[in-house]
């Protein structure tokens, strides 16, 4: 699927703004987008709306410290590796992005304000596996793109990722969940893919470094492999 002119589409967006609900969320599914933009001389803005407090997940996270804090670590530290200079981890509720729609809605519409983007990167529609802010947050950025002049890039998945894995803990209707089809497969450099998996690596309180993880992540092909649909 990879498309030459869709290529061309996407790096002629000059100022874009990456806004994803969760720390991590920027890295698993658009760490190489990020750096492939930065190499290029855009401006990007990556925006994570929450610092993923009510995560199930506390790899290496001992009982008195606190997640909020750690996975603020974790994202400064992904940040350095990602080369990125424009970023803003938010305090909106994890697990509340459509209970809070009106207040992320205002805060969004004043970045966008201030940066005019050509772009927003955002999951697809079903939040590739449903998660409930997944879904709100997009549903919020194509509200305000009949607002504001900006187009859509969705971070999806290609057909080798099977989504119920994930949808059956997150999502409401786990069988309904049927993420968009890519039109553009971004092909992930060698110093792209390491630093992507160097990024992946940091976040240690979420993802639990074994065979069965390496094993999943090269089977989804997300190591080298990075899914969009441009919709333009």
């Amino acid at each position: 699927m990879q498309s030459d002119e869709k290529y061309k589409s996407l790096v002629s967006f000059n100022r874009l703004i990456l806004a994803v609900p969760h720390p991590d969320d920027e890295t698993y599914y658009s760490a190489g987008l990020i750096q492939r933009l930065n190499s290029l001389g855009k401006f990007l803005k990556v925006i994570v709306m929450t610092k993923g407090e009510n995560s199930t997940l506390r790899y290496g996270v001992l009982e008195n410290e606190n997640l909020p804090d750690v996975r603020e670590k974790e994202f400064m530290k992904i940040i350095r590796i990602l080369g990125v200079t424009h970023y803003a981890l938010n305090k909106f509720k994890d697990g509340g992005i459509e209970s809070e729609s009106d207040k992320v809605s205002k805060y969004l519409s004043s970045e966008i304000e201030g940066i005019k983007p050509d772009a927003v990167v955002t999951y697809e529609p079903s939040g590739v596996y449903g998660h409930p802010d997944h879904v709100a947050l997009t549903k919020i950025i194509e509200e305000l793109s009949k607002i504001y002049p900006f187009e859509i890039i969705y971070l999806t998945v290609g057909s080798s990722y099977n989504t119920f894995e994930d949808a059956v803990h997150m999502a409401k209707d786990p069988d309904s969940i049927k993420p968009i089809e890519p039109d553009l497969v971004l092909k992930l450099t060698s110093l792209e893919t390491i630093n992507k998996l160097r990024a992946i690596l940091a976040y240690k309180s979420q993802f639990k470094f074994d065979l069965e993880f390496v094993w999943k992540l090269l089977r989804r092909r997300l190591l080298t492999r990075e899914f969009l649909k441009l919709n333009v």
